[in-house]
């Protein structure tokens, strides 16, 4: 999807708000994750008004989210765009900071944390 011209930051965006989804909503029906991510970075603001009811209603019922991201190694077939998928999805995990209720949780091997280019954005501390 990278080439694909959808940022790394989006893609992780876009998996997180479609597991967070309603059945109804258009990211449950698209049938391709690139034409979802697509969507995602064409409608920023539905996407994080999708995050902020979901927020409010876990915050209504006590409840929390918490998604899972796990064997990163396998994002990608090359080293070069496993890391930047991995940098992107720390950058999700540290906007998702915003909310009380919705939490990203990342599994990171040493290999991946201790590549400087994952960890050089602003704020990256906040998250390792």
């Amino acid at each position: 999807m990278i080439r694909a011209g959808v940022e790394p930051r989006t893609i992780w965006r876009t998996v997180h708000a479609c597991h967070l989804a309603d059945a109804n909503h258009p990211l449950k029906r698209l049938s391709h994750w690139r034409i979802r991510a697509k969507y995602a970075q064409r409608h920023p603001g539905e996407i994080s008004g999708l995050f902020l009811a979901r927020d409010d209603r876990l915050e209504s019922q006590s409840k929390y989210s918490i998604v899972l991201f796990d064997a990163l190694d396998r994002s990608a077939d090359d080293w070069s765009t496993a890391l930047r998928l991995i940098r992107g999805l720390l950058r999700h995990a540290l906007g998702m900071r915003s909310y009380r209720r919705l939490r990203a949780k990342v599994f990171l091997g040493p290999d991946h944390a201790d590549e400087p280019s994952v960890v050089d954005f602003p704020d990256a501390s906040k998250i390792l």
